[in-house]
């Protein structure tokens, strides 16, 4: 996880709390600040939502968004920075921040990521909990640490789900903003002969190296690399997956051509519902034919074949 250097000394990280009246699009608002300053692992926090994933824990105070920034020396510019960002959105906010360590995160997530049933023949599970297997099921073992990506959260089971039914045997895949690799991971056991993925964090790809050796996945079946978007990739796949900010995706969807085949599957997930017909329509604009849309718990993914 985002964890001990060398010497064994524990990482530590400033929790920034942000608080907020609830409304259209303020939890993505909010979340686009955190990801826009380069920060990974967000929770979204409030009474609606579903417990026990990255970015759904239920309680019972107000609506927040949570992200955590490396503690290093210019870290308290950078919530200086985000306090200022947070001023100029159009309602109310009120950011609180507390000093945590690796300690304080696993233990979070070790009380609330159990195993999960993705679909009938594919489980999600964490390193620490016990599942015993039955013939014919994909178990993926996943230590999310801070990053994202943990199965849980609506937009991952959507991408799994269309990575299942769309990903043939012996498929190249790309995975853009990979996260803690489980997209990418279950390619892999999935069938794909070759899968990349792609992080602009260098902490994600710390997260994904470790889980990929959880699942003893050869480097040369899954390959991590770090760089913004497709930047670092030099081949073409049959299928691109990508579990990103709306805005990004739609950054990606130009970028497409360079690393799609001619009748590759283009998945995208983490779009909001009020924002899925802005991104799909940019998405056919760019000889993208929709095949598959699929909404759960207020968020869209969508599967589309490239000019077949």
């Amino acid at each position: 996880m985002g964890s001990s250097d060398e010497r064994g000394v524990t990482t530590q990280w400033i929790e920034a709390r942000v608080e907020y009246a609830a409304g259209p699009l303020h939890a993505e608002l909010v979340a686009d600040l955190f990801y826009d300053m380069g920060l990974h692992g967000v929770l979204l926090e409030g009474p609606d939502r579903a417990a026990g994933s990255v970015g759904l824990r239920a309680t019972v105070g107000p609506h927040a968004v949570i992200g955590y920034i490396p503690f290093t020396a210019d870290s308290g510019k950078r919530c200086a920075r985000l306090r200022k960002r947070l001023q100029r959105l159009s309602f109310p906010t009120r950011l609180a921040t507390r000093l945590i360590d690796d300690r304080d995160w696993a233990q979070y997530w070790k009380s609330h990521f159990k195993p999960m049933k993705i679909a009938p023949d594919l489980i999600i599970k964490p390193t620490w909990e016990k599942y015993r297997s039955r013939e014919g099921e994909i178990v993926i073992e996943i230590d999310p640490g801070m990053a994202f990506g943990t199965g849980h959260h609506p937009t991952t089971i959507l991408c799994l789900q269309l990575i299942r039914r769309h990903l043939k045997p012996g498929d190249t895949l790309l995975d853009v903003g990979t996260g803690t690799g489980i997209l990418a991971i279950c390619a892999v056991n999935s069938g794909s002969s070759r899968a990349v993925a792609v992080d602009s964090d260098q902490t994600a790809i710390a997260v994904a190296n470790e889980n990929r050796g959880r699942n003893r996945i050869a480097p040369d079946r899954l390959l991590l690399l770090c760089g913004d978007l497709t930047e670092p990739v030099k081949a073409r796949f049959n299928v691109v997956v990508a579990n990103i900010l709306p805005h990004v995706v739609m950054e990606l969807v130009d970028r497409l051509e360079r690393v799609i085949e001619q009748g590759g599957i283009f998945i995208a997930s983490g779009i909001s519902d009020e924002k899925s017909d802005t991104v799909i329509r940019k998405t056919r604009g760019r000889s993208i034919k929709i095949v598959e849309v699929q909404s759960r718990d207020g968020w869209t993914a969508f599967a589309g074949r490239y000019r077949l």
